[in-house]
């Protein structure tokens, strides 16, 4: 382990933020005519430069290990607690590799995911900025008693979500485990995060995705029987016995009695030996041991009226939504990402969930129509028509890709008055001016939004009439008035059933000179012997070696396939649980090899982890 200093004072104070680009192309479908992509919260790359010291107050250690040290960071614009992790660079086997593997986590676009808001760095260390979790591992509350069915499936529906959803992305975990999870807070209705990615985009010819899915079967089996499925006095003898061929015993017998055939069903499934034949994350979602638990789910929403009210003001803002211009696109990303503390989301999320049945972390129009149906509507049915929720639908999906991402329904959802507030507008504006001159330039966008391409940049001017040129910048005011455009005035509906009349009203009140890039969209090329109850509970080195991959989850030896990018096609068109699923499922492809293999872990579990030790 690398010689680092103790983290006080001006020791890292001067730490400088690094750039969170991965350089991975953007699916066709966001870009334009124009040459210049759609903008998302993933192409915001060089924003200006902060230092660390200036950004965040270091408080208390809460947590170290082999790689690394947690403290406690408060940001000093939001007065909001987030988790910093220091790595000491001589621990690190590719500064570059580190770099993209934070990156990368920073695209991931999930409520179950920890989110990483930035990344420092000086001299010896780097520092990485988590949203912190304060609800401990779900490894320790195992340790402690085993878990309710109605508990086990809370957390492995959650986890399963993450799955899928990265899965989408050609994003594999390989280190899932209950260590890897945390309870967002010590609230028993709290949700979960996934932490600590093991290689996260590396799909192998003899290490695939499905990896994740046998460590999901381990994971509840251990949460339900205290032990794991298979368990060797070493890691070698664990990998015997799940080698050996032996099927699955449910033990002891007096306690899978109580347990219900649908759960033993779903753990067969995703411990299916056979690669090929197990359960994928987005199928065992839609298992029926999870219909059966679905009134249990963490974050959900039940009829009561608070629950209806917060809806019904979630359903307006959606309805009003409407940004369509890339600038406009641009600071929604910005603030909901990076300046809106998670406190004032939960409701937020667990809306998303609702809306969400699939569980995959993309909301399909499907959902959405399903979501209106329920939430909005009269003794004598919707108050909305399809053709309305269509066109609210397209609204938010502020990309067109055909689906509602997390940010997206965030910056949707989100109360604009309070979302847009003249402080975040000032603290955006900081942000994206990356030369500090008090005007965004040409210049200035170039860097943030599309380095080495002047196109998009090009193109935001022209939708506020500016040219770029000369005079052609931005300043606070300018900018001020363009982002508060997303406010709308006083529509506000005064009595349920008057949404219709509101939507056709509010049509009308975010355009400004520009057309909506909405309709420029085109197709331009631009550029993862039995367990023995007397052994329960000890930390189990192998409990996941994944069958059939020729790997273990614990330690990742597999080559990774050199071939093309191939988007996934299993994409959904039923929008909820039990819906006919439309489009044949195909095997994700691996992308191109971002990272090295082996890749340094962040934590003493192995990545990037914002939890905070009890």
């Amino acid at each position: 382990m690398g010689q680092c200093q103790t983290l006080s004072g001006s020791e890292f104070g001067q730490a400088v933020s690094v750039p969170l680009s991965t350089n991975m192309p953007g699916p066709p479908n966001q870009q334009n005519s124009g040459g210049g992509h759609f903008v998302s919260r993933h192409s915001l790359q060089n924003l200006a430069p902060r230092t660390l010291g200036r950004t965040y107050r270091i408080g208390r250690k809460v947590a170290s290990g082999a790689f690394g040290t947690v403290y406690i960071a408060r940001h000093t614009g939001l007065h909001e607690k987030r988790a910093l992790k220091r790595v000491c660079k001589a621990d690190v086997q590719s500064e570059a590799v580190f770099r993209q593997e934070a990156a990368l986590m920073n695209e991931l676009d999930h409520p179950n995911i920890l989110k990483v808001y930035e990344l420092f760095e000086d001299k010896e260390n780097f520092y990485c900025v988590t949203e912190l979790s304060t609800g401990g591992e779900v490894f320790e509350k195992f340790l402690k008693h085993n878990f309710s069915e109605p508990m086990a499936a809370s957390v492995l529906q959650q986890v399963l979500s993450a799955v899928a959803y990265c899965h989408e992305k050609h994003v594999c975990h390989r280190d899932m485990k209950l260590e890897n999870v945390l309870f967002d807070s010590k609230d028993p209705k709290a949700p979960i995060k996934v932490i600590d990615f093991g290689s996260p985009e590396v799909f192998c010819e003899s290490y695939n995705e499905l990896v994740d899915e046998w460590s999901c079967g381990v994971m509840l089996y251990m949460m339900l029987a205290g032990h794991p499925p298979y368990l060797g006095e070493s890691e070698d003898a664990t990998e015997r016995l799940i080698s050996s061929g032996k099927p699955i015993r449910f033990e002891p017998a007096a306690l899978w009695r109580d347990i219900s055939p649908q759960c033993k069903d779903l753990i067969l499934k995703l411990l299916n030996r056979n690669p090929s034949r197990r359960l994928t994350a987005f199928r065992a979602l839609q298992h029926e041991w999870f219909r059966k638990n679905v009134d249990q789910r963490r974050g959900s929403f039940s009829s009561s009226r608070r629950a209806s009210v917060a809806i019904e003001k979630i359903v307006q803002n959606l309805a009003a939504f409407k940004a369509p211009l890339r600038l406009q696109q641009t600071t929604l990303s910005l603030v909901v990402h990076q300046l809106v503390p998670k406190a004032e989301l939960q409701e937020l999320a667990a809306a998303f969930g609702e809306m969400n049945k699939s569980g995959n972390g993309e909301i399909t129009l499907a959902e959405f129509q399903q979501f209106f149906d329920r939430w909005h509507r009269s003794d004598s049915g919707p108050l909305l028509s399809s053709q309305e929720v269509a066109a609210i639908f397209a609204n938010v999906d502020v990309n067109g890709n055909g689906f509602v991402s997390y940010s997206e329904f965030l910056q949707a959802a989100f109360e604009p008055h309070k979302l847009l507030s003249k402080d975040r507008i000032k603290r955006s504006f900081d942000m994206l001016d990356v030369d500090g001159d008090g005007y965004l330039s040409l210049a200035d966008l170039e860097d943030v939004m599309a380095p080495g391409r002047v196109a998009l940049p090009q193109l935001v001017f022209s939708e506020i009439g500016k040219s770029g040129e000369g005079d052609g910048r931005i300043d606070l005011t300018e900018y001020e008035t363009v982002i508060r455009a997303l406010i709308p005035a006083t529509l506000t509906p005064r009595r349920s059933g008057s949404l219709a009349s509101f939507i056709r009203g509010a049509s009308m009140l975010s355009l400004l000179s520009g057309p909506s890039n909405k309709d420029s969209r085109s197709g331009s090329t631009e550029d993862v012997s039995q367990g023995t109850p007397h052994k329960r509970r000890r930390r189990p080195s192998g409990s996941n070696a994944s069958v059939g991959d020729s790997s273990s989850t614990q330690s990742p030896k597999s080559p990774v396939r050199k071939g093309e990018w191939t988007p996934s096609t299993e994409r959904r068109e039923s929008g909820g649980c039990g819906g006919e699923e439309k489009t044949k499922e195909a095997q994700l492809q691996a992308p191109p090899p971002l990272f090295q293999e082996d890749m340094v872990r962040f934590t003493s579990g192995g990545g990037i982890s914002g939890g905070e030790s009890n």
